[in-house]
């Protein structure tokens, strides 16, 4: 008759063989290895509109040997969807990550409908590096309004400004209220979806 311990350390071989078994089987599949162990999704039981609160998704799914995409109001992983969306790829009403696709966007490269922000920046209002929009802020600006080390736009100013008015006019100009009206109510009919 087996002792407790004896038990216990059959429990934890069995469990042991089961688990090289697993990766004997997925061996050479994509999802192997590191990236297989590496796979995590946590789901928020509470949603809003049919989207979980929460949703965490990385790595590769070892049952479909592809990345997982995070669905949700506050989405977070290699792909991530949401409102608030984080993630290597993201795309959301504030979207953060790598590359951001959102009306507001904080990243690598970034795309903001409204506001963008980040090492190369495409938006209405767009602040980076490279920054290229209604309103450009960079070290490299292009912009109906651009300001930066090189700025080029209707109205530019900075080290190297190629501009096609004075930017002393650019508060004279009767566009340009226009465009800010424009840039509200474009911004506040994409919040309210």
């Amino acid at each position: 008759m087996a002792t407790r311990h004896e038990e216990e350390l059959e429990a934890k071989v069995a469990d042991l063989q089961k688990q090289v078994d697993e990766l004997k089987a997925t061996a050479g599949r994509p999802g192997a290895g590191y990236y297989r162990m590496a796979w995590r999704e946590y789901k928020s039981a509470k949603t809003w509109m049919g989207l979980p609160l929460v949703h965490v998704c990385y790595g590769i799914n070892p049952e479909t040997g592809r990345r997982g995409v995070a669905k949700g109001v506050f989405a977070m992983g290699d792909f991530a969807i949401g409102i608030v969306a984080l993630g290597g790829l993201s795309l959301g009403v504030i979207a953060l990550g790598g590359l951001g696709l959102g009306v507001i966007s904080l990243a690598g490269l970034s795309i903001g409908l409204g506001l963008a922000l980040g090492g190369c920046a495409i938006g209405g209002i767009a602040l980076g590096g490279c920054a290229i929009g209604g309103l450009a802020v960079g070290g490299a600006a292009i912009g109906y309004i651009a300001v930066g080390g090189a700025a080029v736009g209707v109205y530019a100013v900075g080290g190297d400004a190629q501009s096609m008015r004075p930017f002393e006019q650019v508060f004279s100009d009767p566009a340009i209220p226009a465009f800010i009206k424009q840039f509200i109510r474009t911004t506040m009919a994409l919040l309210k979806g």
